[in-house]
């Protein structure tokens, strides 16, 4: 196995996209893309920051958070900005769901990662 320089990490084509079927409920689909490292690094904060004492995260709105960050247009621009997560967020639970858990699936976001995060989170605040 060959050694890869600079120039091949910073043109690999790594960033994957994926149609999501949500004719059911919007009649149509939504393009989801995978997180960048600066992507998942605000998704990561985003948890962090609702840490709510030393049991408990307040978990309301992270998937949207998730979904701002990974739906995209034709183009693969992000289409949803921070000022229209609660709007985002009133939309019907399952296919925000839906889309949740594929995001998830796509960048390697489980439910360890918010125990893991819970974790960090927890050794910040004890420094």
């Amino acid at each position: 196995m060959s050694l890869l320089t600079k120039e091949q990490i910073f043109a690999a084509k790594d960033i994957q996209t994926e149609d999501v079927d949500l004719t059911k409920w919007w009649g149509g689909s939504v393009r989801l893309k995978s997180l960048t490292g600066h992507g998942r690094d605000n998704f990561e904060q985003k948890c962090v920051n609702r840490r709510k004492g030393k049991d408990n995260m307040d978990l309301r709105g992270l998937k949207v958070a998730l979904l701002a960050l990974t739906i995209v247009d034709t183009d693969g621009k992000l289409m949803f900005t921070e000022k229209e997560l609660h709007a985002l967020n009133n939309k019907a639970a399952a296919p925000i769901n839906l889309l949740f858990e594929k995001a998830q699936e796509m960048n390697g976001l489980g439910e360890d990662i918010v125990k893991e995060l819970e974790g960090n989170s927890e050794s910040a605040l004890n420094e």
